[in-house]
């Protein structure tokens, strides 16, 4: 009688992704399950099988990749606790899902190759509707070589695939330095890094060679540390 019980209550807990999931997906501007796949790193199959409501014991690193892109528990996403009362109660025109994004230090990213390396640090980004954020990744900035653009323990969000635009703010590196923070003049037929902070000169394009790792789209502060 026991063994019916769990299994009777594991269907149900388990069916009851799908409605969270449907309603998740809804409130998140009506996203398919391939577009959620692809934010979340899993393939169709997996989310599909979630949404269908017939999967029987899904893995708890799936779930959480689900849960953590939505800003949820698991418990609240196969059914267990509610649904935040701030996201019932928003629209879906002011709703923007979370995403766990690996982080940085500023000097860690030369070692990166295709904007992927081991990270042993991951920063919970509240996803922007101008990125995809699919390769996106965050720099830690430790020190005051950014100021006054950017203060110590800033946290700045790359997308190494946004098309750069004038006055960007953009991740560099030049030869045989370290990455650092410029912001762009377009100014064709040439273009320019200007310095962060006074007193630095502008580098032309063509003065130095360079690689332009990815556009700067936002930058987090923390205040209580200095």
């Amino acid at each position: 009688m026991s063994t019916v019980a769990t299994v009777a209550y594991a269907n149900k807990q388990f069916s009851s992704i799908s409605e969270v999931l449907t309603k998740l997906m809804k409130f998140y501007g009506g996203m398919s399950g391939s577009e959620l796949a692809g934010h979340v790193g899993l393939p169709s199959q997996t989310i599909n099988r979630l949404l269908s409501g017939f999967v029987q014991d899904p893995r708890t690193s799936t779930l959480s990749n689900v849960a953590d892109y939505f800003g949820i528990t698991i418990d609240q996403l196969i059914g267990r606790q509610p649904l935040p009362q701030e996201l019932l109660a928003s629209s879906s025109e002011s709703l923007q899902p979370s995403m766990i994004i690996p982080l940085f230090s500023i000097h860690e990213i030369p070692s990166m190759e295709n904007n992927e390396c081991d990270s042993k640090d991951w920063f919970r980004w509240p996803k922007s509707a101008d990125s995809s954020g699919k390769n996106n990744f965050a720099v830690r900035v430790i020190g005051r070589e950014l100021e006054p653009a950017f203060s110590s323990y800033s946290i700045l969000v790359v997308d190494p695939e946004l098309e750069i635009q004038d006055e960007d703010f953009v991740l560099v590196s030049f030869e045989g330095g370290k990455p650092t923070v410029k912001r762009i003049l377009l100014n064709q037929p040439e273009n320019y890094f200007l310095p962060i902070r006074d007193g630095l000169k502008i580098i032309s394009f063509k003065d130095i060679p360079h690689n332009i790792i990815g556009v700067v789209i936002e930058a987090h502060v923390d205040l209580r540390k200095k």
